[in-house]
């Protein structure tokens, strides 16, 4: 009977490029999946949001490949986790420094001076995203 033999160190680059390959198409998928979200909640004015979602590779072992899925958008994080932080969506915001918030309402060009705004619901995009991941994202192009 023959035998064969197996280099640990060429079958483990061969596989490392693999999984690299698989865990890339993951963090892409769950990339769509949040620019779809936004999408879906409406949460859109100047698509900066949309366009802000990056993929980046954090590995630190090529064993174990890791990505990190972002978004660049100033205002992403409060329209992810919903302001104020204290009670999210339903208290006010209220000015810190000044007498009256200054802001441009969606669709207009004039500013507008208030003393109180709502608060935003948070949208949990990337939160939902990453919950939905499912094995076919690894495995399917």
């Amino acid at each position: 009977m023959g035998s064969v033999n197996i280099k640990y160190s060429k079958m483990q680059a061969q596989v490392s490029g693999y999984a690299r390959h698989a865990a890339r198409r993951a963090a892409q998928r769950v990339a769509l999946r949040a620019r779809a979200s936004v999408l879906g909640q409406g949460r859109i004015d100047t698509h900066e949001m949309i366009r802000g979602f990056k993929v980046l590779d954090v590995t630190v072992s090529p064993k174990r490949p890791s990505f990190r899925v972002y978004n660049t958008a100033k205002h992403f994080k409060y329209q992810e986790r919903g302001t104020p932080r204290s009670n999210p969506g339903v208290d006010r915001i209220y000015p810190k420094k000044s007498a009256a918030l200054r802001f441009k309402p969606k669709g207009s060009s004039v500013f507008v001076f208030a003393k109180s705004v709502r608060g935003v619901k948070p949208g949990h995009f990337l939160k939902r995203a990453a919950a939905a991941t499912l094995l076919k994202d690894f495995t399917e192009g």
